[in-house]
């Protein structure tokens, strides 16, 4: 990942973010209050042709296509991960060992399942909100409002779920969870800064190994 590719894919966020309010605004599309939640929403509900291909287009934005470019994504980063880690145990004292082998496929299973717990999070969050939106497209189905809220409140809490999963599934995310949570504020800084520099260095050391292992290949 390049930083003129980072920096593309963050435009690109920016502008995504922004083009769906604004797009009413010029004539595409319709916000309107809704009641049952006291928000503002798209016009699922609306009879014209603008309001329904702005609901429509706008759904398959927000959830389709989030949904194909994390699952893309997520593996990609499961398959570099895991490449690194064997090329960094290939020569190891512990996967030469009885037990390396098992405890990679182990390692590469917990964190597996941890993208899988991530994706189904979001997924689950977003998929009946979606659903029901999207079914006002085509019908009058309306929920009552204490099943709106309920749908919507699981749809916004989606963004504070992932930190939970992390530090569920990885001890030292866990550990530096507490650390931010419990610490005073006064050695937040110096501590986070600390962790920082030793990964770079542990990453540094390994990176000789592996250039070393590439060379050889």
């Amino acid at each position: 990942m390049t930083t003129r590719r980072s920096a593309i894919l963050i435009v690109l966020g920016w502008v995504h973010s922004v083009f769906w309010p604004v797009a009413p605004l010029l004539g595409w599309g319709e916000i309107v209050m809704d009641p049952m939640t006291n928000t503002c929403r798209p016009n699922f509900g609306g009879k014209g042709v603008v309001s329904k291909t702005y609901a429509m287009v706008m759904s398959f934005f927000s959830f389709v296509i989030p949904t194909v470019v994390m699952i893309g994504c997520y593996c990609q980063i499961f398959r570099v991960a895991r490449n690194q880690v064997k090329l960094i145990n290939k020569n190891s004292i512990e996967t030469r060992q009885n037990g390396g082998s098992h405890r990679n496929k182990a390692n590469e299973s917990k964190a597996l399942k941890t993208v899988l717990l991530v994706l189904g999070a979001f997924v689950l969050a977003w998929l009946p909100y979606t659903i029901i939106s999207t079914g006002k497209l085509v019908t009058r189905w309306n929920i009552g409002p204490t099943s709106a809220n309920a749908v919507l409140t699981i749809t916004l809490i989606n963004g504070s779920i992932n930190p939970f999963i992390y530090s569920l599934r990885d001890k030292r995310f866990k550990g530096g969870f507490k650390k931010i949570i419990c610490s005073c504020g006064k050695n937040l800084v110096e501590d986070t800064m600390d962790s920082y520099v030793s990964s770079v260095r542990r990453t540094q050391a390994s990176q000789p190994e592996i250039n070393a292992q590439d060379t050889h290949l």
